[in-house]
């Protein structure tokens, strides 16, 4: 069976007749928790959110689904193109780095037919990589973030890189330039502002930072008003083995275009050495399901438990006593303000979403010029926080998502002159419901290839720190040991 498809850069239309029903099939999928949402309950919805509408699906989604659908189904597509191409120089800045210049060779490539996915390591120096691809590309484009730190550290980043000014949108600033940095609250308020639409409009490349937490209505109601010829979704972690997170993000960008594991980085030398130690702590509260128990069961036996902080306490201190440079990860705002009361006569700085742009910028930079050596932070940490020093991050934050501690962990392998490599201690809960949140994190973290021990909590820190300090050093001697084998 044949059917014809126009391709545009953002959109395949299929020409009728086509077997809808089973096209439908490939391009549709069940959003978590669909079985609890009133319409379909009511049988008013069959649960399915469907991408082809209209007769069109997006391209992304299409060319990743075309080998598989015409081999089950025996169908062979008929494509009439119907491209508008975007123009490059066709030189830029090039990196010392091989995989940098073998990513943005890819995203040029990619460009006109409607973009992809970019997943890079964290610390891979995705943003360098932006504008190096900004520095090919002659069209105006937009580099969008989700919050002003953000948006001022990649400007900065981009501006000094790219040689030429960069425009701001975002926190009361409205200065386009050819490229601009701009945040994805900024853009979905001001979706029907002439003045944004005159900007918009001459728009051709989107790329969307941190993709992974981009897979909203907003996010793909601002790509749909801007309607861009080419989007990019940089991220170092993408559940792709999950089809819901799998057809938004090739809906929204398209397939994977390059991919740099951690694995890779760290084998080649671009990323520090890493071991992950999960330190079990034991309190015990029969479990009560449901999330109307949730926060009270979080504030009980993660904010306010004395025991839990108490070890956070005690390894930081046998930290300090090892010269390390620590970073302590909570949630909350209560749970970070109370550790600060906690480290009072101890030289720290905080980190979390209340606190202003500048005032987190200041603290990160004081910890990198090594005046403090203690960061309580929050959730902020998790998003392009550039801070090399780092050679001990304690997450005690107890979340569940897999993506977070892998994006946490990826914070703290930024090399840097004299880190031997990062600790990485997480602090896991057990004989209450935030238990199986410690195994999910344990083999997230497993998957990245880094060794993963776990220990129980026994009162002594520096034990603790004794054990995780001869795991790095075991796994740096092995990295040695290969290096002057291929000398």
């Amino acid at each position: 069976m044949k059917v014809s498809v126009t391709l545009t850069n953002r959109v395949v239309f299929f020409q009728q007749p086509y077997p809808h029903d089973d096209l439908l099939r490939y391009f549709s999928f069940y959003p978590p928790g669909y079985k609890f949402s009133p319409k379909y309950r009511m049988g008013m919805w069959d649960g399915k959110i469907k991408m082809l509408k209209y007769h069109k699906v997006p391209t992304g989604l299409f060319l990743v689904m075309k080998e598989q659908i015409e081999k089950e189904l025996g169908i062979t597509f008929r494509i009439k193109r119907e491209l508008d191409e975007i123009a490059f120089n066709h030189s830029g800045i090039v990196s010392d780095r091989p995989y940098q210049n073998e990513c943005v060779d890819k995203m040029v490539a990619a460009t006109n037919l409607g973009g992809g996915l970019v997943l890079g390591a964290t610390a891979s120096g995705k943003t360098y990589m932006a504008a190096m691809y900004f520095s090919r590309l002659r069209a105006p484009a937009c580099f969008i973030v989700d919050e002003l730190h953000l948006l001022k550290q990649a400007k900065e980043e981009i501006e000094a890189s790219l040689g030429e000014k960069i425009g701001e949108v975002g926190d009361s600033i409205f200065n386009p330039k050819r490229i601009t940095i701009a945040t994805i609250q900024t853009l979905h308020l001001h979706q029907e502002d002439p003045k944004f639409e005159t900007w918009t409009d001459q728009l051709r490349v989107l790329l969307i930072d941190e993709v992974h937490q981009a897979m909203n209505r907003r996010n793909f109601g601002v790509v749909e008003s801007i309607l861009p010829l080419a989007v990019f979704g940089l991220t170092a972690t993408l559940e792709l083995q999950k089809k819901h997170i799998r057809m938004k993000a090739y809906a929204l960008a398209g397939p994977t275009v390059f991919e740099y594991p951690l694995s890779q980085g760290v084998a080649e030398g671009y990323l520090s050495k890493g071991v992950v130690l999960q330190v079990e702590h034991k309190e015990y509260q029969f479990v009560r399901k449901g999330m109307e128990h949730y926060q009270n069961d979080y504030d009980e036996l993660i904010v306010q438990s004395r025991e839990r902080n108490n070890i956070i306490y005690d390894l930081v201190m046998e930290a300090r006593k090892r010269m390390k440079y620590v970073v302590v990860l909570v949630v909350r705002r209560a749970h970070v303000k109370l550790l600060s009361r906690m480290f009072e006569d101890i030289p720290h700085r905080l980190m979390y979403g209340k606190k202003h742009v500048e005032d987190r910028i200041v603290s990160a930079d004081k910890f990198e010029e090594g005046k403090v050596r203690l960061l309580v932070a929050s959730n902020v940490f998790k998003k392009g926080v550039n801070v090399k020093r780092i050679d001990l991050i304690i997450d005690a934050a107890a979340m569940s998502s897999r993506n977070d501690s892998k994006q946490k962990f990826g914070r703290g392998i930024r090399n840097c002159d004299g880190k031997l490599g990062l600790i990485y201690i997480d602090l896991g809960d057990k004989a209450n419901r935030f238990e199986k949140a410690a195994k999910g994190r344990r083999l997230s973290l497993k998957k990245l290839g880094v060794p993963v021990k776990r220990i129980e909590w026994t009162g002594n820190a520096e034990q603790v720190l004794s054990i995780a300090q001869k795991m790095l050093d075991k796994e740096v001697e092995k990295y040695e040991e290969q290096g002057k084998l291929f000398e």
